[in-house]
């Protein structure tokens, strides 16, 4: 039992495929491959298997390594006829003798040849039959010197083949080509074409060069020349295999791009504008739109009131706050084109109006101990206010944030905000729900609803007033709304 590899290689000696052959079950079939030579290697010495029989039967050609028929090369004689070679011991290439005809044909052929005068004036069928077959894949010949089955001294390798033998040669590649098309000008589209007379597929692989180099990530069938590319050379490179089976990589003339310092590429200014609701709780959208194309990534957004950044509002969205009430917000953003260009533009003024008065808590002002707002449901706090998720430390982290800073205004929007209002020993005194901090106000919407967590003390409370001076607690309540004072004394100590 023998273990056979067969490799179908180019005539430059790249693999095109590779097959296992076990020859202890029914003969295997493989295709023929126009243009390839066969090379067989035992796995057991790493060499030419010893023994190789063939025999023609029709088109195919039968192939034997020990007893019966072990491979079967599919329509062998119409496509090509390659060489089956094996690699010998002196690193030469053994060639095995194809039979062309049948035994009995063989035979017949054999007694009606006359002898040949001379080796350039044989017949195919004289060198068939007297051992000069000129075996013939993808361009190789090999030349079989007179000898049985059994004679192993050959180290021929495959040889170009200048004339080959008529009836036997291959169809002669059309080597595939590859163009660009388009405007050598920065923010120019480029367009890789194939052309190839055996036939190109659909699935090229491209791959964009910039002086000879990869340029990373461009694998497309276009290309946009960016700022980068200027009076650089571009070419692409392609791969692909044609539809009689050959491997093409064909690269591309590499074409000078205009330098943008000669002649500059007119820059499209770029826009932003604004969408979404005018009133407290509404989320802004920043929308860029240029026509040398807005990048995926890299873009730099500052929000603004009056012209005013506002601190921590850097994204592509914003969530109108009461500070933004009876007031003017814009976006700025920052970034480069596509066409390298970089733009700073800012969008068209946003009027907030003021909020409806409701009542003298809505109407009473408050002077911050400093300009310092946050809203607790900024991604730093993470406050929920889906009537769920426990807020407690979620706001509180708020309100130490404010009060770390001097002070100013924590602002609790519509929702309903489930906090723990149990008692909780700290290192001075017990306290309860929220704890406020000098100079911070919690300002509120006539939505917004703090609700204590089931529980079953007696001293529960959802806001612990202690120890603290110009604490304010402000609710934008409805006209009709009775709102209960806050304790005068709670600057000392107090809950609510």
């Amino acid at each position: 039992m023998a273990h056979i590899t067969l490799a179908l290689k180019t005539p430059t000696g790249d693999t095109l495929a590779t097959h296992a052959l076990d020859t202890t079950g029914a003969p295997q079939h493989i295709a023929a491959m126009n243009g390839a030579y066969y090379q067989f290697t035992d796995a057991a010495s790493g060499l030419a298997p010893e023994g190789l029989i063939t025999k023609r039967q029709g088109d195919d050609l039968y192939i034997t390594f020990d007893d019966g028929t072990d491979l079967i090369i599919d329509h062998y004689f119409s496509q090509g006829q390659g060489a089956l070679v094996g690699q010998q011991a002196n690193g030469g290439l053994r060639n095995y003798t194809v039979a062309a005809l049948g035994e009995y044909e063989l035979a017949a052929e054999v007694a009606a040849a006359p002898a040949a005068s001379a080796p350039d004036t044989a017949g195919k069928a004289g060198l068939a039959v007297l051992g000069g077959l000129a075996l013939v894949g993808g361009g190789i010949a090999i030349a079989a010197r007179d000898h049985d089955k059994d004679h192993h001294d050959d180290n021929v390798a495959p040889q170009p083949q200048p004339e080959p033998q008529p009836g036997s040669n291959p169809q002669a590649n059309h080597a595939g080509k590859i163009t660009i098309s388009g405007e050598m000008k920065v923010g120019q589209t480029l367009a890789a074409q194939v052309s190839d007379g055996d036939g190109a597929p659909d699935n090229v692989q491209y791959q964009w060069l910039r002086d000879g180099e990869p340029i990373s990530g461009e694998t497309g069938a276009t290309y946009r020349l960016s700022s980068d590319d200027a009076g650089h050379k571009i070419s692409v490179h392609a791969e692909y295999t044609d539809a009689k089976g050959t491997a093409e990589k064909p690269t591309s003339t590499a074409l000078d791009v205009e330098n943008i310092t000669q002649t500059p590429v007119a820059n499209h200014e770029g826009t932003v504008s604004i969408t979404g609701g005018d009133k407290v709780g509404s989320t802004l959208t920043a929308n860029i739109s240029d026509a040398d194309g807005v990048p995926d990534t890299g873009v730099t957004y500052q929000w603004l009131r009056d012209g005013q950044a506002i601190d921590q509002a850097n994204g592509k969205t914003y969530i109108l706050t009461p500070d933004d009430a009876d007031h003017q917000i814009s976006v700025q953003a920052a970034y480069k084109d596509k066409a390298g260009h970089d733009e700073d533009q800012t969008s068209d003024i946003r009027d907030i109006p003021a909020s409806p008065s409701s009542g003298p808590y809505s109407e009473y002002a408050v002077k911050a101990a400093s300009s310092t707002v946050v809203n607790v449901k900024n991604p730093a706090f993470g406050a929920k206010g889906d009537g769920k998720t426990d807020d407690t430390a979620a706001i509180q982290k708020a309100i130490d944030a404010v009060a770390a800073k001097g002070g100013g205004i924590v602002d609790i929007p519509s929702g309903t905000y489930l906090l723990d209002a149990m008692r909780h020993e700290t290192s001075s005194f017990e306290t309860s729900g929220l704890v406020m901090k000098s100079n911070v106000t919690l300002r509120m919407t006539s939505t917004t609803l703090l609700r204590a967590m089931p529980n079953d003390s007696q001293y529960a409370a959802i806001v612990t007033i202690k120890d603290a001076n110009n604490v304010h607690l402000i609710v934008a309540a409805p006209s009709k709304a009775t709102v209960p004072p806050i304790p005068e004394n709670t600057a000392n100590g107090g809950t609510v």
